[in-house]
């Protein structure tokens, strides 16, 4: 087996989720290191937002997807800034629906705990 997972009770949703924004923030890296060399990423977006939507919303669905193969297409699509951009959208807007819906199950959310100033 393999140990060393998150303990927080997050699961392989957190998992595949850190994966993924971890592997579209070394995309970015690359990105960059590739403009310092000359480089010149794509002017136009390879895929639109409805399918980066299904890509992310798979990394939640599809756990065998999201080991390997998937955290690897979202890398190679984040090198394009404007895709970048929308791939951490997406990602944030995932865990923190997850978040949500955790709190949501364990009675946490309650009516008076939305931040105050």
């Amino acid at each position: 087996g393999g140990g060393g997972g998150g303990g927080h009770g997050h699961g392989r949703r957190g998992n595949a989720a850190a994966n993924a924004v971890a592997a579209a923030a070394l995309a970015k890296v690359r990105a960059e290191e590739a403009a310092a060399n000359g480089t010149a990423e794509p002017a136009v977006s390879l895929v639109d937002k409805r399918a980066l939507l299904v890509l992310v919303r798979l990394l939640r669905l599809a756990p065998p997807l999201s080991r390997g193969l998937l955290p690897r297409v979202l890398l190679n699509l984040a090198a394009h800034g404007g895709t970048r951009d929308a791939i951490l959208r997406l990602l944030l807007a995932t865990l923190r629906a997850a978040v949500e819906s955790d709190e949501a199950g364990q009675g946490g959310g309650g009516a008076g705990s939305s931040s105050s100033s």
